[in-house]
């Protein structure tokens, strides 16, 4: 019996390799099997566009199909989801990242980021979950109908997109999201942080450099208070434009916004005092002499700006739109 695989040709992180896996059902005809082993899809290419490279002693592969996620570690080292997230952390050095695509059932009446945040509490991990999709149960069963090698119309699709539904519905399950979740093991004693974002727009790829910078980001703001962040000297990136939106006629700006061009591409609507301090955030004044001159300026409460200048910076440096 002659026994057919697909190998392909597969390259990334300047390397080169040949990649094995069992054919697809599109090449078969047939369903596919219980230990048949993926080859790499959209969702290989995007965890490894994901995945944060820092050079570590060890790294884990873990579901690794046709092993292509450990070809990429090679370079620097659903309740299912659930049950990782709250156990992967016996795994970790202090400092040590863990990360994979994620799904997450959201129930009626509850909210996703309810739903994930609960699969966080206790684990002492430092958190950063994005969603990217969401999907009816109809559209998420009929994708795993598809992927399970059934095609529309026939018996076993039916059938199977039937179960999907039916077992949705007995356990009140109002859509399903998609996305990335990033842990930290905290290299102090300390909370951990938990950013739960809905980014559902096309983001830069590759983001394994961004994700790393956002994590960094995140531990040194988590771990300063708003003094640190107010006597921190800031500058806007260098892929980060400010639009200004003005209706015909009108002298003065109708919305005033602060878009980055890279990285997560967000993008934030600014104040009179957000305006006024993201104009001035070009390396020489810390934010606290900043605050000072805007508040003379606009004639306002010191503490009033001090504190909305420090929420600010904390929203727009863990992203990168504007850096220490």
């Amino acid at each position: 019996m002659v026994a057919l695989c697909d190998l392909r040709p597969y390259a990334g992180g300047g390397a080169d390799w040949w990649v094995a896996s069992d054919l697809a059902e599109l090449a078969t005809g047939k369903p596919l099997r219980e230990d048949h082993v993926l080859g790499i899809g959209g969702a290989s290419t995007t965890l490894a566009s994901w995945t944060p490279r820092p050079h570590v002693e060890r790294a884990l592969d873990l579901g690794t199909g046709c092993g292509v996620q450990a070809l990429h570690l090679d370079a620097h080292a659903d309740e299912i989801v659930r049950d990782l997230v709250r156990a992967v952390g016996d795994h970790l050095e202090p400092g040590g990242i863990a990360q994979f695509l994620g799904n997450w059932e959201v129930p009626v009446g509850a909210t996703w980021t309810e739903r994930v945040t609960a699969w966080l509490d206790g684990t002492g991990l430092d958190a950063w979950v994005v969603q990217r999709e969401v999907q009816d149960p109809a559209q998420y069963a009929e994708t795993w109908a598809r992927d399970g090698g059934h095609h529309p119309g026939t018996a076993d699709f039916n059938t199977m997109y039937a179960a999907w539904l039916d077992d949705f519905e007995a356990r009140d399950v109002a859509s399903i999201g998609f996305g990335v979740i990033t842990l930290q093991r905290p290299r102090t004693d300390r909370d951990p942080f938990v950013d739960l974002m809905d980014v559902p727009w096309p983001v830069e790829s590759p983001m394994g450099a961004t994700v790393l910078a956002g994590l960094d980001a995140r531990t040194w703001l988590t771990e300063a208070d708003d003094d640190a962040v107010l006597d921190a000297v800031w500058t806007c990136a260098a892929d980060v434009h400010e639009e200004r939106h003005t209706t015909p006629g009108s002298a003065d700006p109708r919305a005033i916004v602060l878009r980055q061009v890279g990285g997560l591409r967000r993008h934030l609507t600014l104040t009179t005092v957000t305006a006024a301090f993201s104009s001035v955030c070009d390396g020489d004044l810390s934010a606290r002499v900043a605050a000072a001159a805007i508040s003379g300026l606009l004639d306002v409460d010191g503490s009033a700006v001090r504190a909305e200048v420090a929420a600010f910076v904390r929203d727009a440096a863990k992203d990168g739109l504007i850096t220490r």
